[in-house]
């Protein structure tokens, strides 16, 4: 029973990262496949850890409170990396409203839900960096950790993890401001030299090209900024579970 009960334990850790950890997390991974892989995490981790034996609790209280702090450990563990993930999504979301594409939103294969084509285009680019660079091992990885700071059975406090994932969630904030700002920059100069345009010769038809400049001078901010911005948030994503 020692043994089973420590497993168990783990593989409640393993299954609450696995829900919000990036690239674990990707709604099109089937819930079994994802399942599957919290079993294969825990055996992985329990048996490197040692197969540590805690001792089984007397009551279904006691039960049910090593259960949830377990869940909850695992969720705090990758929510501050999710919510560094997601703010790709938010940037492209930003740049496409400026450039004036943020119609023609289609499903996104990474959390389900309607977005836009620029903002799918940053998401994917971002997760492509973030695999490139092991955030999926890191994930694992953290699952290691903890275990080794927190064994399987024992309960820690779970503020500093939490204030941890709540300042990494602004700081995601400030990086989505930061990697939308130059296609901003870039939007809103072409508007300016429209205008300007605009006022100096009123015989030209504004109304016909404006869309295109707005989409020329994001375009060309995007490609030039677009990788560097996605690379940022992927390492920054990584760094999430790293420390």
């Amino acid at each position: 029973m020692p043994y089973a009960w420590g497993f168990l334990l783990v593989l409640f850790r393993a299954a609450a990262l696995i829900t919000v950890a990036p690239v674990l997390s990707i709604r099109s991974i089937p819930a079994r496949v994802r399942m599957g892989m919290a079993v294969v995490f825990a055996t992985a981790a329990y048996l490197g850890a040692g197969a540590p034996r805690p001792v089984v609790p007397d009551t279904l209280g006691q039960l049910a409170t090593h259960a949830a702090f377990e869940s909850i450990l695992g969720l705090l563990g990758a929510l501050g990396a999710r919510f560094l993930l997601e703010i790709a999504s938010s940037a492209g979301h930003i740049a496409g409203l400026s450039m004036g594409l943020g119609y023609g939103a289609q499903v996104s294969p990474l959390n389900g839900s309607d977005s836009p084509a620029v903002a799918q285009l940053f998401s994917m680019v971002t997760l492509g960096i973030a695999i490139s660079a092991g955030v999926h091992r890191e994930a694992l990885l953290w699952l290691c950790r903890s275990l080794q700071h927190v064994p399987p059975g024992s309960f820690a406090s779970l503020h500093e993890l939490g204030a941890m994932a709540v300042q990494q969630g602004i700081e995601g904030l400030s990086l989505g401001a930061r990697a939308s700002f130059p296609l901003l920059v870039a939007v809103t100069s072409g508007h300016l030299v429209m205008g300007l345009a605009g006022r100096f010769a009123p015989q030209i038809n504004l109304q016909s090209i404006g869309f295109t400049v707005a989409i020329l001078a994001g375009g060309a901010s995007l490609t030039l900024f677009g990788p560097g911005a996605c690379e940022l948030i992927a390492r920054a994503t990584v760094a999430a579970l790293t420390h």
